[in-house]
């Protein structure tokens, strides 16, 4: 990966500290910018432009409108989720309001990198474990 330019925006700055870390190890990252609510995935997307922005789901605001508005923004700019939520509805509603990927927090950091590389790519990445929940309600959606 060539000098990406990542955003993060979790409401835990703890979190985004460790993430940022963990990319600028890893190499080929370059962190532009940093947020701690739903409003902020829009304002970084418009005044930054990173190439993904890494996002939480829980935090203050409704981040799948933000997430939309953001990437109406920005229409080449990646969003991966990076959240602790389980919830299959959480994960399809990320997906249709353009997230890229979809990663649970208790993976481990090469698969935050993967996800990160899926998404440049133009592919679409949920942990594994996690994945055949996710299609299994998008296939209960589709019948409905």
């Amino acid at each position: 990966m060539d000098d990406c330019a990542i955003a993060i925006v979790d409401d835990h700055p703890l979190m985004a500290e460790g993430i940022a870390s963990i990319l600028n190890r890893r190499g080929g990252f370059r962190l532009v910018a940093t947020g701690k609510v739903a409003e902020d995935v829009y304002d970084i997307a418009e005044r930054h432009r990173p190439d993904v922005l890494v996002v939480d789901l829980n935090m203050p605001g409704d981040i799948f409108v933000s997430t939309s508005r953001a990437l109406a923004a920005s229409p080449e700019m990646k969003i991966v989720v990076f959240t602790a939520s389980t919830s299959a509805e959480h994960a399809v509603k990320a997906l249709n309001a353009g997230a890229s990927a979809y990663v649970l927090k208790g993976s481990a950091s090469e698969e935050l990198a993967g996800a990160i590389a899926a998404a440049l790519r133009g592919e679409v990445h949920i942990t594994p474990v996690f994945a055949a929940k996710v299609i299994g309600a998008l296939q209960s959606k589709a019948l409905e």
